[in-house]
This record gives C-alpha cells, sequence and structure tokens, in this order.
C-alpha cells in the first residue's frame, strides 16, 4: 500500500535544493582528482613494498 500511495499521490517538494548537502555544491568528479591517479598510487605502493623487503 504504501509504494502504490507513493506513486500515485501529488505531494509538493518542500525543498527544491538541499542547502545542507555540501556534495551538491562541487564539481563531480573533483577537479584534483583523476582515473590517472589511481595507477600512480598503486606504482607508488609497489615500490614501498620492494624498499621495505
Amino acid at each position: 500500500f504504501i509504494i502504490l500511495e507513493s506513486l500515485i499521490s501529488k505531494r509538493m517538494m518542500l525543498f527544491k535544493f538541499n542547502q545542507s548537502s555540501l556534495e551538491w555544491l562541487n564539481f563531480y568528479p573533483p577537479l584534483d582528482h583523476s582515473h590517472l591517479e589511481i595507477p600512480l598510487l598503486i606504482k607508488n605502493l609497489n615500490m614501498k613494498s620492494i624498499l621495505i623487503k
């Protein structure tokens, strides 16, 4: 019943934009993050493990 009622009811939204959510204020993906960082991190971790041994 709850799902059906939620689909057929026409309620007004109280807030169109949630001001308390900081993630909506940021760009996606973040400008300081890229997929190129992941291999670099893996390479650095491998080098550290080689140096420790």
